[in-house]
């Protein structure tokens, strides 16, 4: 299992949030990116990304080569309550609310990420029982 953010956390020997707050986010995506395209290689792994790591095709077209992209959906309500409890997740714009953000995030990348993915899965609160259903529905694709 490897989680890009915690590859750049590693990486830059810094958490997200100062590392976007002394360098801004167009760096932060280009480590991204370099994670991304270098984990993107290694095999038998589960990756898991951050929401932003396929805006760049250069990312999904790493991960897409390497296995399938799985887009566990939910709705921006639910990625605002969730995100709520995260004291490590810097703004990602200028929106007054985490929900105006997830709403507006969401409309920015819902369409990207349903075209992209190999398998869309709602996402539940359990995630064990999301694992179990991807390793059913990749089973059935198999």
């Amino acid at each position: 299992f490897i989680d890009i953010d915690v590859e750049i956390e590693k990486v830059e020997n810094s958490i997200i949030p100062n590392i976007v707050t002394d360098h801004g986010w167009k760096y932060f995506r280009k480590i991204e990116s370099k994670v991304t395209v270098k984990v993107a290689k290694m095999k038998n792994s589960l990756i898991s990304t951050g929401g932003g790591t396929i805006l760049d095709s250069k990312n999904a077209k790493a991960l897409k080569k390497s296995g399938k992209l799985i887009y566990l959906h939910v709705k921006p309500a639910t990625a605002a309550a969730q995100i709520l409890t995260s004291k490590t997740r810097p703004p990602l714009t200028a929106k007054k609310s985490i929900s105006e953000e997830m709403k507006h995030l969401y409309k920015e990348r819902h369409a990207l990420y349903s075209k992209t993915a190999n398998l869309i899965l709602k996402r539940s609160d359990n995630p064990e029982k999301d694992a179990n259903k991807i390793i059913k529905k990749l089973k059935l694709k198999n």
